[in-house]
């Protein structure tokens, strides 16, 4: 698929479906899109599992953009009885359209964010201890590197972009990662 021209809109075919999970074959081209334009509808469902077990066994070699065409409620209807088995981080992540109010920018992340960079870097390897929080590694990993470069340290930007390298790669080692961190934290000279 590379003629865009020729796929239809996904916004005109989502219409027809409220209230369901779509997926759509998208071309290549849009695949870096955080909200892809045009593609073709291959599965909708109301149900998140028989929409996944659709696309899984359908597709292979192919660029899937999977999402819920509609509200948090409907969202969470969907899930039916297993919506309050997923953690609320994983409940969090689901739904990306606007949040309810008890879904606050507070609830979605409880810990603040430290001020001193040392300190931030150790809280993202918090991050990947016990129940691991990617995500939220990788975004305060990433604020880090931001700092660092701020402040000039190079041996700092060039730890924290290997760091990024591994935990953003495919199936990442996070025992291996946070000692890498650790170890080089404590090689740095920080005072």
């Amino acid at each position: 698929m590379t003629d865009l021209d020729r796929l239809p809109l996904i916004e005109s075919v989502a219409a027809v479906f409220p209230d369901e999970w779509l997926a759509f074959i998208i071309s290549p081209e849009e695949d870096e899109e955080y909200e892809p334009l045009h593609g073709k509808l291959v599965a909708h469902s109301p149900h998140p599992d028989e929409l996944y077990d659709a696309v899984n066994t359908v597709l292979w070699n192919q660029y899937v953009y999977v999402f819920f065409n509609g509200d948090f409620e409907h969202l969470q209807a969907s899930y039916g009885d297993k919506w309050d088995a997923y953690p609320d981080p994983v409940r969090q992540r689901t739904y990306s359209g606007p949040k309810p109010d008890h879904l606050s920018q507070t609830a979605l992340n409880p810990d603040p964010l430290p001020a001193d960079l040392i300190e931030l870097i150790y809280s993202a390897v918090d991050h990947l201890y016990a129940t691991p929080n990617l995500n939220e590694a990788i975004r305060r990993l990433r604020l880090s590197r931001v700092r660092a470069a701020h402040a000039a340290n190079d041996r700092l930007i060039s730890l924290l972009d290997q760091a990024l390298d591994r935990l953003e790669g495919p199936l990442p080692r996070l025992n291996e990662l946070v000692w890498y961190l650790e170890e080089g934290l404590s090689e740095l000279d920080l005072t």
